[in-house]
């Protein structure tokens, strides 16, 4: 008996059926006369050929209700072996079972005899009277249909083929029932109208889809050491085929036998990368028929269908023969083939394998150079049933052309649901006009084709095709060797006797994944609204001409087969531009996956382009009249471009690490943002807000931007236009709630370029000024040669930043005699504010820092300190004789007061008494804040109150800018006696928001 596959079809019209009839003539009669209108089977048909007869139905309605099988075989020369297919039948009608199937016998000579595999059925319109083939009028199939199905082949001992063959053409097809063919068949459906509501179809799969290379031989290179190639962590084949495990798990089993002349050493060593939720046994046993090998490797895993949210289990296992591995006799399995002591079997249930082996290293190899006989195997499990590139089963290699196909032509109406298709290698979907949909359907396939489309203006795929096959996939690397060496002067007791060491050794690298992926080759989509609820890995073309589109989200356990819809492709050749040509909204709440860029709207602005989900490209470019984004943006090499009215960014990621940041809006808003620019971070927007107002609130949606963190980027590697940019003044605008790094790489200049007013050292410069919550500026490398360069985009321009941090070398502040950072330079139309400062490895510098690189035009330093904001960053809460104020952390950290900044009545301890030091002098004391305006007046009636200018008064507890003497909390005032006049006083404390 032979198994054979993967051969090709051969329906030759000229044999129709050579054993059907025994006469010619009676034939010819046949075909002459008028076809019946009915041929019904209500009974038993079952014919095996030869050497039954059967006369061919000729009749307009063809009915089985019963049992009708058709069987090729037990023939004593080869044969032809063609489809069945009535003549001048134009409707089909089946309610019970169809069988169709080729086996044979050995002839005398014992030899297995070779048959055509076309075995099947073709379900069409045989025109006897012009020999032409058309298209019936119905199919109808509520019971089953089969050809070499593995159902089958348990009542027959020989087989011919697995491969079978089912082809429908008729206007109308419904399919409720079952078509069920063997490995590697065909089966299309063409028509009008196809309904396959609650039908089955399937192409089995009953083995591991194995792509083997492999060879067996001698090496006598004399290369290989087994005590110095495996070792407890690492484990080296011998040439012409090199395996090297550097981090290897060792098994060993010892057996002592012929009362111990002779002792059998097994060895594994594995080395495995498979997913975590793959783990990994070895057993033992010499006397398993498992395989037929004495080392099995087993891979185990489970998987969640998401349709359901059933676990599923997944068993594989590499059972290797050292002994046949070592011999003459090993022959190759497959094309171009691998030795067959390496046996792989997949299986959804535990097998039993043998006893199951510890890890460890035992320390038994012979230090010989020795001259063994090996095997080898490098394998790649697939999902198909064989290999997409060129092969013996696929010469072309194309898809169209794999074997397991399934191929549906609906050229009005398609109805797909609550179908069942099992396991083609390729499936493909054709209709459109009008799919009607596959709500509950289950289809499982490697490879496919959809052209599918609506005339109501709405198409949603959800469950078309499940996201993977449900079979092992990835590597196995396997090697393996038994050598002897015998110890001829061995003591038994006190007997010297030979014993033999029988060594036998399997290295094994793997990484497996217990499922496989599926690919759609060309998805080519017809609506006005298309929705997306699968996973479509896509690899030739796509096409979608709606207006709006549509990736959503599925909860698991809800009947869809994927966590969201997803789009996925590669091929550098697809455009998502080109691809959908009259897209206006696009919705992605799943994921968009490109290799190269994703441009929508370049010359047809969008209305919507709304992302909660991933969009993985290498260049995002988007033209669009409103942009919202709460979901991950990963542009790899490329850049993100965004050309908008609206923009609001919301809990999202846009990395584009190793390139630029560019938004170009009307109003743009974010919150809770994170941007990554490899490059430059550009801004160029009327009203920019991040919704976080001034003043000390908790901050609950801050930002998180990197800018110039890509090493790489840059003009020439010399200068670099990678800063922060805000191209032209925001009103409106704020981002104190956002903190801003910046690196500048070794020897890299980073260009800054910021449009925001100037209103001097004042608090009102953070307001609506878009004023920065924290920057944070890091030099690589010390200055100049890794410097930031700000300048501004008029005559005068500022920076106002809540808190400035200095990193890496912007934060040696001491290194400069001149009071300058040698990593910051400035144009001279630009200073930055800050409210708070601080430097790596200095602390707080806010004071130090006030005043540092001048120039002629700014003598005051373009780094200036407003002490006097208290921002979210830049302040802090001071609690005093129970009352709680708040503080500027930067007077707090250097010293400039002791307690608070601002102070009620009750705390000021106002007091006056008279001195003679001066003469008849009256002093007024109290307690104050630093950086306060203290006013002190007097009246004579309490009524009319005057300031006091005659008296010697300390307007500021700081002598002058830049002399900071220390802390100043109390003031005293002396005022000359005017004889005769009595005068009351009373102070007001007023903080002085203009001082330096």
């Amino acid at each position: 008996m032979t198994h054979q596959k993967n051969l090709s079809l051969n329906p030759l019209k000229a044999l129709k059926w050579p054993w059907l009839c025994g006469l010619l003539a009676l034939a010819l009669v046949q075909a002459a006369c008028a076809a019946d209108a009915l041929y019904e089977n209500d009974g038993v048909v079952d014919v095996t050929i030869p050497p039954d007869l059967f006369a061919i139905p000729d009749a307009t309605n063809f009915v089985n209700t019963d049992w009708f099988e058709i069987n090729f075989g037990n023939v004593k020369g080869s044969v032809n072996v063609d489809t069945f297919e009535s003549e001048d039948t134009l409707n089909y009608t089946n309610e019970g079972v169809m069988v169709m199937e080729s086996t044979i016998d050995e002839n005398p000579d014992g030899l297995i005899l070779a048959i055509s595999p076309g075995c099947g059925y073709d379900f069409d319109h045989y025109n006897t009277q012009s020999g032409l083939v058309g298209m019936a009028a119905s199919f109808y199939n509520n019971g089953s249909i089969r050809a070499n199905s593995q159902v089958d082949f348990g009542v027959n001992s020989l087989i011919a083929s697995t491969v079978g063959k089912c082809a429908v053409n008729a206007t109308n097809i419904v399919n409720p029932g079952t078509i069920d063919l063997g490995e590697d068949s065909l089966m299309t459906l063409t028509g009008q109208n196809i309904d396959l509501t609650r039908g089955t179809l399937t192409i089995e799969n009953t083995t591991t889809n194995l792509y083997g290379l492999g060879a067996f031989g001698v090496d006598t290179n004399k290369d290989w050491d087994p005590a110095f190639d495996l070792g407890p962590n690492s484990a080296v084949s011998s040439l012409p085929f090199i395996i090297d495990l550097t981090n290897s798990t060792p098994f060993f089993q010892v057996d002592v036998l012929n009362n111990g002349t002779n002792v059998v050493y097994r060895s594994a060593f594995v080395e495995d990368y498979s997913t975590p939720s793959v783990p990994f046994n070895v057993y033992f046993d010499s006397a398993s028929t498992f395989g037929g090998g004495a080392v099995t490797v087993e891979w185990i895993a489970s998987y969640i269908n998401y349709a359901t949210g059933t676990t599923f289990s997944n068993y594989l296992y590499l059972n290797d023969d050292y002994v046949l591995g070592a011999s003459t006799n090993v022959a190759l399995i497959g094309t171009p083939g691998y030795p067959d002591n390496f046996i792989f079997t997949e299986s959804p249930v535990k097998r039993n394998p043998g006893t199951q082996a510890s890890p460890g290293f035992i320390n038994v190899f012979p230090d010989i150079i020795n001259t063994n006989a090996y095997a080898y195997v490098q394998s790649q499990l697939i999902s198909a049933s064989t290999p997409t590139n060129a092969s013996s089963t696929n010469p072309s290699g194309a898809l169209t052309n794999l074997p397991a196909r399934i191929q549906i032509n609906a050229s009005q109406d398609l109805n797909l649901s609550y179908v069942n298709i099992n396991q083609p290698n390729y499936l493909s979907l054709n209709a459109t006009s009008q799919f009607d949909g596959n709500v509950g359907s289950s289809i499982v396939t490697s490879y496919a084709d959809f052209n599918l489309g609506v005339t109501n203006g709405f198409l949603v795929i959800s469950n078309l095709m499940a996201p993977y096959v449900p079979v092992w996939s990835g590597l196995v690397d396997a090697w393996s060797t038994r050598f002897l060496v015998a110890d001829t002067n061995a003591m038994i007791g006190t007997n010297i006797v030979t014993i033999t060491n029988d060594y036998r050794v399997l290295i094994v690298g793997s990484q497996l994944n217990p499922i496989a992926p599926t690919y759609v080759a060309n998805l080519v989509l017809h609506s006005t609204n298309v929705v997306l609820s699968d996973t479509i890995n896509l690899l030739t073309k796509l096409s979608i001409d709606a207006q709006n589109f549509t990736l959503t989200t599925n909860p698991i356990g809800t009947g869809a087969e994927s966590p969201a819809g997803e789009l996925n492709w590669q091929n550098i050749a697809i455009l998502f531009s080109n691809s959908l040509p009259n897209l206006v909204n696009l919705t992605n709440n799943g994921v968009i996956s490109a290799n190269n860029l994703v441009s929508l709207g370049k010359y047809k602005t969008l209305g919507n382009i709304i992302n909660n989900g991933t969009l993985i490209d290498n260049g995002t470019a988007f033209w669009v009249t409103n942009f919202q984004s709460s979901g991950n943006i990963q542009d790899g090499v490329g850049a993100f471009q965004l050309n908008a009215s609206m923009v609001n960014l919301t809990n999202g990621i846009i990395n584009a690490v190793s390139n630029n940041i560019s938004i170009a809006a009307t109003i743009v808003n974010v919150s809770n943002a994170t941007l990554n620019a490899g490059s430059a971070l550009t801004l160029n927007c009327a009203v920019l807000s991040d919704g976080f107002p001034n003043g000390t609130t908790g901050l609950t949606n801050a930002n998180n931007w990197s800018v110039g963190a890509d090493a790489l980027s840059g003009f020439h590697g010399i200068y670099l236009q990678n800063g922060i940019n805000l191209q032209f003044p925001s009103i409106g605008s704020g981002l104190l709630g956002t903190s801003i790094t910046s690196t500048a790489q070794t020897n890299k200049l980073i260009n800054n370029v910021w449009a925001a007013q100037d209103y001097g050292a004042v608090n009102a410069g953070f307001t609506n000024n878009a004023a920065i919550g924290q920057l944070i500026l890091n030099a690589q490398s010390p200055g100049p040669g890794a410097q930031f360069y700000f300048t501004g985009t008029g005559v005068s321009n500022a920076i106002y930043v809540d808190h400035l941090v200095l990193d890496g070398y912007a934060s040696y502040l001491f290194h400069s005699s001149t009071n300058s950072i040698p990593a910051l330079a400035f144009n001279t139309n630009i200073v930055i504010y800050y409210a708070d400062a601080t430097a790596a490895g200095v602390g707080d510098v806010s004071f130090l820092l006030n005043g540092f690189n001048h120039d002629a035009n700014y003598p005051a330093g373009h780094l200036r300190w407003v002490p006097s904001y208290l921002g979210y960053y830049s302040s802090t809460n001071v609690v005093n004789a129970g009352t709680t104020n708040v503080e500027n952390i930067g007077l707090m950290q250097n010293g400039y007061y002791t307690y608070f900044t601002s102070i009620e009545p009750s705390q000021m301890d106002f007091m006056n008494f008279m001195t003679n030091n001066p003469p008849n002098t009256m002093v007024l004391s109290w307690t104050t804040v630093p950086l306060a305006n203290n006013f002190v007046y007097y009246s004579t009636n309490m009524v009319n109150w005057q300031l006091l200018t005659n008296a010697y008064l300390m307007t500021n507890p700081f002598v002058s800018p830049g002399i900071w003497p220390g802390v100043a909390t109390n003031v005293m005032v002396l005022d000359p006696i005017i004889i005769g006049q009595n005068r009351f006083y009373k102070v007001n404390v007023t903080p002085d928001e203009s001082s330096p």
